[in-house]
């Protein structure tokens, strides 16, 4: 770290700041996806677990729905089952973004109820 000081009068000075390093990792996006059955119809389930430090907002998208969670406090999860109109889903993927910039892909298998 560098500070630069430079007056500009008896009682006021400007100061330049400068932080050299690696950023800290923004650490990956605890989530999870499964296919399952309920009411005798395919869904795509999915929960994420954000760790931060306070609310945050989770973006979740597959290919038969999406979702934004506004607000998910720290320790609690955000879950959401995606009717998939049928009797059977093909194996697919979701997508999963966290307010601070963090994203996943999750994969889940086929599933025919």
């Amino acid at each position: 770290m560098t500070t630069t000081a430079k007056a500009i009068g008896p009682y006021l000075s400007l100061y330049d700041l400068e932080v050299r390093g690696t950023p800290a990792s923004a650490g990956t996006v605890d989530a999870e996806a499964s296919a399952r059955c309920m009411a005798g119809r395919a869904h795509v389930a999915v929960r994420v677990l954000p760790d931060t430090a306070g609310p945050t907002d989770v973006d979740v998208a597959t290919v038969v729905g999406s979702k934004t969670f506004a607000d998910v406090a720290p320790g609690r999860s955000a879950y959401v089952a995606f009717p998939a109109r049928s009797t059977q889903v093909g194996a697919g993927t979701v997508d999963v973004r966290v307010s601070d910039g963090r994203t996943a892909e999750i994969t889940y298998a086929p599933l025919t109820c």
